[in-house]
């Protein structure tokens, strides 16, 4: 895992070394408020996203209202 060039997101079920790796770590439920932050810190760090294997909860998307421009 290489955190000079990634973000890292760990899901809940990772093992506590994943964990402790990881720059986000994710909660048992509404995961995509974590992993929209890490994309968030991606963007301003110009860095890539690595999600680690596991089990993720994604309990809703959000509209923005942005039409999805940037």
């Amino acid at each position: 895992m290489n955190k000079i060039t990634n973000i890292i997101v760990a899901p809940f079920d990772a093992d506590s070394s994943k964990k402790d790796a990881a720059d986000f770590v994710c909660g048992e439920k509404n995961n995509e408020i974590t992993i929209g932050n890490a994309i968030e810190a991606c963007v301003e760090q110009n860095k890539n996203l690595l999600l680690l294997n596991g089990i993720y909860r994604i309990d809703a998307f959000y509209d923005f209202g942005d039409s999805g421009s940037t």
